[in-house]
């Protein structure tokens, strides 16, 4: 859920209308019904208002922001290799397909890939002790398909 989706859903469940969640927050309706649409991210104390008016912690909207980030870099490092992987096999069946000598040999080639099997593996292992042990993950190499906010993080 969104967090804009998760003010929406509060101040509902909560009976309030835009315009009293803008006077408990002192924030204008213009930036309540921005932040509801999506179209603004609220930061800081507007976040802390928010939250106190609502009757939350801050930490249930950021909570739901970090696991968006997360999996967005997830989903990065994934096409990444996805990528990677389509370009070698791509490149090895064109040459075969038109009778061109691949510029290794079969047995190189499979290290390659199983090293590269590997690495991936053990970056998706690495990851899952920091993010238990509470630390930033790091999904890299990546190529930012999807854009992180860097307000989010």
């Amino acid at each position: 859920m969104t967090l804009s989706q998760k003010v929406k859903e509060l101040r509902m469940s909560a009976g309030t209308s835009q315009e009293e969640l803008a006077d408990a927050t002192r924030l204008s309706l213009r930036t309540i019904q921005r932040i509801e649409n999506g179209e603004t991210q609220p930061r800081g104390d507007s976040l802390k208002r928010l939250a106190r008016a609502l009757g939350v912690a801050t930490e249930e909207f950021t909570r739901d922001l970090a696991s968006e980030v997360t999996g967005r870099k997830i989903l990065n490092f994934q096409i990444t290799w996805f990528l990677a992987f389509a370009l070698i096999y791509g490149y090895v069946f064109v040459c075969r397909l038109n009778h061109i000598a691949v510029l290794m040999d079969q047995a190189t080639l499979i290290r390659i890939l199983i090293g590269l099997y590997l690495f991936n593996v053990i970056s998706i292992i690495v990851n899952i002790i920091r993010l238990r042990k509470g630390k930033t993950i790091i999904y890299q190499p990546a190529i930012p398909f999807m854009m992180i906010d860097r307000g989010l993080l």
